[in-house]
């Protein structure tokens, strides 16, 4: 499981993940209009944030905003907005023929809540709720080469009570089972975690170091 970018949704420890697979079922071609709104935790907007569908990008103006005109796609669209300083934000949403559609993205800051060597195994805060325990040798290069040093913890929580869930979490909440039908999922709420060196290159969970545990499980790993 990489942590270049984690998401993990959580019942004050973890439960299920959500699904921000960009991935789309070939659905009916459409053609549409979508007025973007990016905006930080605090509400503030977020100017020169990259947004993109598919091939379709722009850069947010000194409100947040974004317009995205007569763009082809299909029933079933896939937005990101990524800014330095900030988690990847994203939406999935389903336009409607020659339609304006509004999508709503609040990003999430970056904020340092540790760093560890990965000679020793250590336990992040990231608030009163949830933390991250790490064994040691847990934190390679993004190439899969083991990586030995300082470790810097970035993360940023969005729990099940916050008024703002769906515009902060990625995607919608949709899933694909082990037999491969769709259905949607509930939210106990999540961490966005990402892992960087001392010069803000991002690192990753070692290949195999961590498995997936039953659902219940009340720890990571």
């Amino acid at each position: 499981m990489r942590t270049k970018i984690l998401f993990l949704a959580l019942s004050v420890t973890l439960l299920v993940r959500c699904n921000d697979d960009t991935n789309l079922t070939p659905t009916e071609k459409i053609k549409t209009s979508v007025w973007v709104s990016i905006v930080d935790a605090s509400g503030n907007p977020v100017k020169d944030a990259q947004v993109a569908i598919g091939e379709h990008t722009g850069l947010t103006d000194v409100d947040g905003n974004y317009f995205f005109s007569s763009v082809l796609g299909n029933t079933d669209m896939f937005l990101k907005a990524e800014k330095f300083g900030f988690f990847p934000g994203s939406r999935r949403f389903y336009p409607s023929k020659n339609k304006i559609e509004y999508v709503n993205i609040n990003l999430l800051p970056y904020i340092e809540k540790g760093v560890f060597n990965t000679a020793s195994p250590v336990v992040i805060t990231v608030d009163s709720k949830s933390s991250l325990t790490f064994p040691d040798i847990a934190v390679a290069h993004e190439n899969g080469s083991l990586y030995s040093g300082e470790v810097h913890v970035m993360a940023n929580s969005i729990y099940a009570d916050d008024p703002d869930l769906s515009k902060k979490m990625p995607g919608n909440l949709t899933g694909i089972n082990d037999v491969g039908n769709s259905f949607v999922l509930g939210s106990y709420g999540m961490l966005a975690v990402e892992l960087q060196d001392g010069s803000g290159q991002k690192l990753q969970i070692t290949p195999g170091k961590f498995e997936d545990k039953p659902l219940g499980d009340r720890s990571l790993p």
